[in-house]
């Protein structure tokens, strides 16, 4: 392990490859995948959630708009379940900037930022 535990973050270059990989799979598929991981539970769950947290916002960030509109459509109830979790209110906060929902509030109520 590395000093202070392991390497929750991916590496820029795994996160690379990822979105790479990704450009070929099925946007459902992968949104799916996608969204099991938002929901893990147990104790290892923040670690989880925040990976695919990273690998979402390194989608976003290669331009997958299939990919994160699913997660978006089918998963926004996760993104912002993420936010209230201490470990993961940093990328969460982020991701959610990226696909366009409003800040969170406390509530888990999904709205679009640049509605109408």
């Amino acid at each position: 392990c590395a000093p202070g535990g392991p390497r929750v973050a991916p590496t820029q270059a795994a996160l690379e490859e990822f979105s790479r990989k990704c450009e070929s799979l099925d946007a459902s598929a992968v949104g799916h995948q996608l969204r099991q991981k938002l929901a893990a539970q147990g104790d290892q769950a923040w670690q989880i959630r925040l990976k695919a947290l990273h690998a979402i916002e390194a989608l976003s960030n290669h331009g997958l708009d299939a990919i994160t509109g699913h997660v978006s459509q089918f998963s926004s109830e996760l993104l912002f379940e993420c936010h209230q979790m201490p470990q993961c209110r940093q990328k969460a906060t982020k991701v959610l900037q990226l696909l366009g929902f409003d800040q969170p509030d406390d509530k888990p109520a999904a709205g679009r930022s640049q509605a109408d």
